[in-house]
């Protein structure tokens, strides 16, 4: 069984090195799952990122950032599965529709990471939403089924007219490295590794550190912020003031043995994100949060994640603005360091991890899909 794992564009190009190791895993299970899987690159012209194209992208009919072409391979092959792109348009309908006409034994699946989504778009990308929004009234002409993070609990059986198959995110457990527990002083270090978008919520945490310090709190609590963008530049600011400008520290974006060596030395607790209201996403669908605890790090979230035992090794905080409140924090962490001590817990959250996040588990149901549509077909 053939299949084409289509791309719009290169991750690693905006830097988002954690969404294309995704799709790397994804592509290696296929495989060991006894599909010949390869990954097509759609669009790798730089030509997209100018002024230009982040003009043109929003003008109705236009074919650019990504353009949609179709390859010769893609009408070679048993299933096409690709990821959503940010928007969708009159070109991709186009694509997939020629996929269709060219064999139209093809089997597509389109993946959906988070949904609702529309919370997403900025005011600046309002035309994308709406061409978006257009383009989904017809895919269910050409998608077979829709891959969509999140459980039943928060996600329809059938979407926009296609059947939905339920999976949560997963990652390759055994390539990530334990984090080692050498304590070397009586600090409790929280660490933020993300792009910095509005969803992340940050601000709760520092408003959090705040408050816990001008109430004279007396641990010494530090969070490391990894990663850049749009929001950094606020949480530097709101972290300015006398009660945290030393507790609060900013890396930058870091990847490899830099960033293995921040989050063994700074890894305590991992925060996942606090702002999905503002994109009225009732869950998390993180990967970052499945990272930290592969790592043997207890995380913090602002939303519900979906793992079965979840709540052992994670403290779920609202969904909203609040405040996030550190002492809640602080007995959450020492009740759990009580209970396994700092080595037992890092072992104890990685064995949770392997039995739980494995993306060999958690994308069982999009391998069973294909291979009972295969042998049924």
């Amino acid at each position: 069984m053939k299949m084409i794992f289509l791309l719009e564009n290169d991750y690693n190009q905006f830097f988002l090195t954690g969404m294309r190791k995704k799709v790397e895993m994804q592509k290696d299970l296929f495989v060991h799952n006894g599909i010949d899987c390869k990954i097509i690159i759609m669009d790798e012209d730089v030509y997209q990122f100018s002024l230009l194209a982040k003009i043109l992208k929003r003008i109705p009919l236009t074919n650019v950032s990504p353009r949609w072409k179709y390859k010769n391979e893609l009408g070679l092959c048993d299933w096409v599965y690709f990821r959503r792109p940010f928007y969708m348009n009159v070109h991709t309908i186009f694509l997939l529709s020629k996929i269709k006409r060219k064999n139209v034994d093809t089997k597509i699946i389109m993946e959906i990471p988070t949904f609702p989504y529309d919370g997403e778009y900025k005011f600046i990308d309002i035309p994308l939403m709406i061409k978006d929004r257009v383009c989904r009234r017809f895919i269910r002409n050409y998608v077979d089924r829709l891959a969509v993070v999140g459980s039943p609990a928060y996600v329809p059986n059938k979407l926009w007219g296609i059947d939905v198959i339920h999976f949560e995110n997963g990652i390759d457990v055994e390539k990530i490295k334990v984090k080692p527990c050498e304590k070397k002083d009586d600090s409790i270090n929280m660490i933020a590794i993300s792009s910095m978008a509005p969803w992340h919520g940050y601000e709760r945490v520092i408003a959090g550190l705040t408050q816990y310090y001008k109430n004279l709190g007396k641990e010494n609590i530090n969070i490391y912020f990894i990663g850049d963008g749009k929001e950094r530049r606020y949480y530097e600011k709101i972290s300015s003031n006398l009660y945290v400008k030393d507790k609060i520290h900013f890396l930058g974006f870091l990847t490899g043995d830099d960033l293995e060596t921040a989050i063994e030395k700074y890894g305590d607790i991992g925060l996942c994100s606090f702002g999905r209201y503002k994109t009225k996403m009732p869950h998390s669908t993180d990967l970052k949060s499945i990272e930290y605890l592969s790592h043997g790090i207890p995380v913090i979230t602002g939303a519900s994640l979906d793992y079965n035992g979840i709540e052992n090794f994670c403290l779920e905080f609202a969904n909203d603005n609040s405040i996030v409140d550190i002492n809640r924090i602080l007995i959450f962490y020492h009740n759990l360091v009580d209970k396994y001590s700092e080595e037992g817990l890092a072992e104890k959250v990685r064995e949770y991890a392997k039995e739980n996040c494995d993306i060999s588990k958690t994308m069982k149901p999009i391998i069973e899909a294909i291979w009972g549509n295969y042998e049924n077909g």
